[in-house]
Order: C-alpha cells, then sequence, then structure tokens
C-alpha cells in the first residue's frame, strides 16, 4: 500500500445507513445531540467493518486483523460485525469497507487514501 501523504489524504462526511469501501485511515465519530432522559451526546455505530488494507480490485479485508479477541471467540478477527465509536474519538486503521449504522448515534468522518477509488452504497451491507 502506498503511503498516504497528506497530499493524498480526503475526508468524506459519511451518512446514516450507508456503506463504503476504500483505503481508510481512521473514522472519527464527532457525536450527535440526542434526547433522553440523561441527555448528551451519543457515539457513532459502525458495522460490518472490514479490517485491512484497500486491494484493487476489490477483495474483503486482507492483513492485518483485529488484534486481542474483539468478539470473545479466542482469535485475532478479519471484520467487526458491529462497534460504537464515542463521541470525540476515532478507530484507527487500516480500514477496507465499513457500513454507518441508521441510528441516533450520528455520522462519521472517514479520512481515506485517494490513491485508491471511494465508493458508497455497497449492496452487500444493505
Amino acid at each position: 500500500m502506498p503511503y498516504a501523504s497528506r497530499q493524498n489524504i480526503g475526508i468524506i462526511s459519511c451518512s446514516l445507513n450507508t456503506s463504503y469501501t476504500g483505503s481508510f485511515i481512521k473514522i472519527f465519530s464527532p457525536g450527535d445531540q440526542y434526547t433522553s432522559a440523561h441527555g448528551g451526546l451519543s457515539g457513532s455505530i459502525l458495522q460490518n467493518v472490514e479490517v485491512g488494507y484497500y486491494a484493487d480490485p476489490y477483495t474483503t479485508a486482507v492483513s492485518p486483523s483485529v488484534k486481542g479477541d474483539p468478539d470473545g471467540n479466542g482469535a485475532d478477527v478479519a471484520s467487526i460485525e458491529e462497534i460504537e465509536i464515542p463521541p470525540g474519538s476515532y478507530l484507527d486503521g487500516p480500514i477496507n469497507a465499513f457500513h454507518v449504522k441508521a441510528t441516533t448515534g450520528g455520522t462519521v468522518l472517514a479520512y481515506y487514501n485517494t490513491i485508491y477509488p471511494l465508493t458508497t452504497g455497497d449492496a452487500r451491507y444493505s
């Protein structure tokens, strides 16, 4: 994967209930105001996060995997079924694909390597 210099980094505001494929460096959750008994900000929820470097043509995520047994099954994984990113926090890449869940949690900002194509609305995650 070519190094993402400052000239090769783009930022996209990601919509709710939309999927994205590309070479993502990190994903930021700004948080979203919501109405509840306790008030405050809620985080953003991502689904089907494929961890790894982008391949052209697109394939499922390749090395590295998520370390530390995030799903509790005793092994590293290549994807995360669902994760909430707290407001003001980042999910560091490399990330190959993800879907923004349609919830009150709000949208995310995704930093990506502009050398590789960026696609939205991937039907695999709808």
